[in-house]
């Protein structure tokens, strides 16, 4: 097993409601929209076929859902991007994709809205784990995820249905006047306040920790 540091980007959040998320995790849209999910469901909603979708048809409608039947998948997807950035061989010569600028950009929406950054540390095993919700799954990894997929580049890692607050450490925001600034500047944006996880566990206490590509 592997314990994956990674990054979440959710935008437009007051700072009470980044609170309330160290407190009780970061939920899949599915758990948003619906509430406490039975276990008995779980194993209905964790398959390749919604794994795939939520990678590649993210803002398609999705013909199995019908309430609406043309209610968009993620409005319902039981799963939880994070990036823990990547390496893109282009041209002969390898590209850095930093974690931070991919989580930055989703959680501005393209430089356009303030965000919240999520610190989060996931479980993965190096292999396909759609069907255990403990395990997230590295998408980025071509080696395990041999599908293409355009987003790949992105550095994708999944969690599924919650990410407890046991493993998200801290939350910064970012003003996004701010951000623009610094990169004009050709600075790397600093956060405009910080939150910390009194109910944090420190990973490293019970394995190594995988750091993501800055």
């Amino acid at each position: 097993m592997i314990i994956q540091r990674v990054i979440k980007g959710l935008q437009q959040l007051s700072k009470a409601s980044a609170q309330a998320i160290l407190d009780s995790g970061i939920e899949c849209n599915l758990c948003r929209l619906k509430g406490q999910i039975a276990y008995a469901e779980i194993p209905k909603m964790l398959t390749e076929r919604n794994l795939e979708w939520h990678q590649d048809h993210f803002e398609d409608p999705d013909p199995l859902w019908n309430n609406p039947k043309d209610e968009l998948f993620h409005d319902h997807t039981p799963f939880i991007s994070t990036t823990a950035g990547t390496v893109e061989r282009r041209k002969g010569q390898n590209v850095r994709r930093k974690a931070f600028e991919i989580a930055l950009k989703f959680a501005t929406d393209g430089l356009t809205v303030n965000g919240w950054l999520f610190y989060c540390d996931l479980f993965v095993l190096g292999r396909p784990t759609v069907e255990l919700p403990a395990f997230s799954d590295e998408l980025r990894e071509l080696n395990v995820h041999t599908r293409y997929s355009v987003h790949q580049t992105e550095g994708e890692i999944v969690a599924k249905i919650l990410i407890p607050p046991t493993q998200i450490e801290q939350a910064h925001f970012f003003d996004v006047s701010d951000v623009k600034d610094a990169l004009n500047k050709g600075e790397i944006p600093s956060p405009n306040d910080t939150l910390s996880n009194a109910l944090y566990v420190d990973p490293s206490l019970y394995n190594n920790v995988r750091g993501f590509i800055d």
